[in-house]
């Protein structure tokens, strides 16, 4: 999952073969272009609509940092990927955003989604999104280690929890850029009932609070 805004759309769903790098101004990164995996995309969207989830599907849009940059922290980039993406777009800049529920549910149709389909592939899920930061107005600056560490917490054993919270709440305890963790639960709504966290690390540099979690499903 990747945060980009979308207009008013909550979601949107890449159903192409290859994606091309984005220029974010100084030029495309110098990263392959990345291979999707249309057939599984395409299901995934017939299933979602079947679901009642609105998507905007789009094929051969550039992707940005808010997939690469993790990416290449997961897989080497050289000389090519090692595998296919399939991005799901969360508007998190663009209000009225998704509900932190809303997004857990549609994890949950991902997930039902994903097992449903007839090939066996290995697939894993990513959450992307920073933790506490906010670039704008009175609190410019502003980060929450705490709030930051309860939310680690509680992705994996209640989100739940952190479903029934509001974008008000998210905003007002991790800044107004800090809501869009709420990316994380889809990642969450995807995995089974119980997982266990496997790694974690937590990292507040200067403006924006930075953590990486792996999380291991017990069952299908």
């Amino acid at each position: 999952m990747t945060g980009v805004t979308c207009g008013a759309v909550p979601f949107a769903l890449g159903v192409s073969e290859r994606y091309p790098i984005a220029d974010e101004g100084i030029g495309p990164r110098k990263i392959p272009p990345l291979r999707g995996h249309a057939p599984l995309a395409r299901h995934l969207a017939r299933s979602l609509v079947a679901d009642e989830f609105d998507l905007t599907i789009f094929q051969d849009l550039p992707l940005d940092h808010g997939l690469h940059s993790p990416l290449t922290m997961m897989w080497p980039s050289q000389p090519d990927w090692p595998g296919a993406v399939i991005p799901l777009v969360v508007n998190v800049l663009q209000h009225p955003l998704p509900t932190p529920r809303r997004c857990f549910k549609l994890g949950l149709a991902l997930r039902k989604a994903i097992l449903a389909y007839p090939e066996d592939l290995k697939v894993a899920i990513v959450g992307t999104g920073g933790l506490s930061h906010q670039l704008i107005c009175d609190r410019a600056g502003f980060n929450n280690e705490p709030w930051d560490r309860e939310f680690l917490e509680l992705i994996e054993r209640d989100p739940e929890r952190l479903a029934a919270m509001t974008i008000e709440d998210f905003m007002r305890l991790g800044g107004n850029e800090g809501a869009e963790i709420i990316m994380w639960l889809v990642m969450r709504g995807a995995l089974s009932p119980t997982v266990t966290k496997v790694h974690d690390s937590y990292y507040l540099p200067m403006t924006t609070a930075m953590a990486v979690a792996l999380f291991e499903v017990h069952d299908r």
